[in-house]
């Protein structure tokens, strides 16, 4: 994948999701690298300014916004979110979201916040079964190694 010289984030994500693309996502490089600038510094490639400003997010404005996507979707979905706060100027993107705060720590503060209590409730039972499940997977993982040792 090529990206001719520019190599903003969005831009990448595009080429990157393309079919038949074997890219990581812009998501897993900024988790690696810590920013996008600092994977584009460690490649070697000229960075880039930002197009928002992200300083003026913060985790209590974030999760405003994302309240209010939560109540008009229903969803709290990163990826859902990406595409309802897509043109829209009053919203900060993932990306600026993951800044101030993991994305799951600024649903949950969003939740309360909502007129749905059991959405909150839901949330929380589905991030606990998926942490149960990594455990379970990872300790079963362990068993088989330290098995193959013995």
């Amino acid at each position: 994948m090529v990206l001719d010289g520019d190599v903003r984030e969005a831009r990448y994500r595009n080429l990157a999701t393309r079919p038949g693309a074997s890219a990581p996502s812009s998501q897993t490089i900024i988790r690696r690298f810590g920013s996008w600038n600092a994977a584009l510094e460690s490649a070697g490639v000229g960075t880039v300014q930002p197009l928002r400003r992200h300083d003026k997010w913060t985790l209590e404005l974030c999760a405003d916004v994302v309240a209010e996507f939560i109540a008009e979707t229903g969803s709290t979905s990163g990826s859902q979110y990406r595409e309802w706060a897509a043109g829209r100027e009053d919203c900060p993107s993932v990306a600026t979201i993951e800044k101030v705060g993991l994305w799951h720590e600024v649903v949950n503060r969003a939740l309360p916040m909502l007129v749905v209590p059991d959405l909150h409730a839901q949330y929380v039972a589905r991030l606990r079964a998926e942490h149960a499940s990594r455990r379970r997977a990872i300790s079963s993982r362990s068993w088989r190694t330290a098995r193959r040792k013995a």
